[in-house]
């Protein structure tokens, strides 16, 4: 069976068996696309299933060495070309683990490449607007009222207050119950507290959730389905 063949085998597995998106699949059938058009070129014809299983680790770095120096020559920033190639030899690897997976084709030399390395980005901020309409959106998910509740007054406590998920989901109904007198009190790192006002939309929050949490029965604020 002929490479080409088993791209198309491959991505009509990521489409119906991983569910994978268009997009992805899309992006995927490129690079793997472009990496079969050097290996062809490479080996002097196209690859079949045997001609990939005696594929060794220098014929992979000579494809990244080839693919690195088509990286160079593209737009965008380093960081952005480094992104774009460590996507492709994701894809590359997926592909390997198809082959194996039914195919019984190797991928160990495949395996002992590392990706190019990528900045870690760090988290953005939402803006005044999302952050304000992001826990009705999100509440708006669930599948149940009280699930709805639950996830409005948990997202507008986090906004609202500034606090750490595992802050929040530390909550007990008592530790509200007291926050309307001083303010609610909260354990964060390394055992320290500090006291919190709550503003009248968490308040409101917090308020509607209430009508709905089984009090008699638990004694965290929140509780998971």
């Amino acid at each position: 069976m002929q490479m080409h063949e088993c791209l198309e085998n491959w991505l009509n597995w990521l489409i119906h068996e991983k569910r994978a998106r268009p997009n992805t699949v899309q992006a995927y059938r490129n690079d793997v696309t472009a990496a079969l058009v050097f290996l062809t070129d490479h080996l002097g014809q196209e690859p079949d299933l045997n001609a990939f299983a005696g594929l060794r680790p220098g014929d992979f770095r000579a494809w990244l060495a080839f693919d690195a120096g088509r990286a160079e020559r593209g737009r965008g920033t380093q960081d952005g070309r480094a992104r774009s190639r460590a996507r492709r030899v994701s894809a590359f690897r997926s592909f390997m683990q198809y082959l194996s997976l039914h195919h019984g084709v190797s991928a160990s030399a495949l395996r002992q490449l590392s990706a190019p390395k990528t900045r870690k980005r760090l988290p953005r901020p939402l803006s005044r607007d999302l952050a304000r309409s992001a826990p009705a959106e999100i509440a708006s998910l669930a599948h149940h009222p009280l699930c709805a509740a639950r996830d409005e007054a948990l997202f507008t406590l986090l906004y609202g207050a500034g606090l750490r998920i595992g802050e929040a989901l530390s909550l007990t109904l008592r530790d509200v119950d007291r926050a309307a007198e001083a303010g609610l009190r909260v354990t964060g790192k390394g055992g320290k507290e500090r006291l919190v006002p709550l503003l009248p939309p968490v308040q409101k929050a917090l308020a509607e959730w209430r009508k709905y949490h089984p009090a008699r029965r638990l004694k965290r604020l929140f509780l998971s389905d």
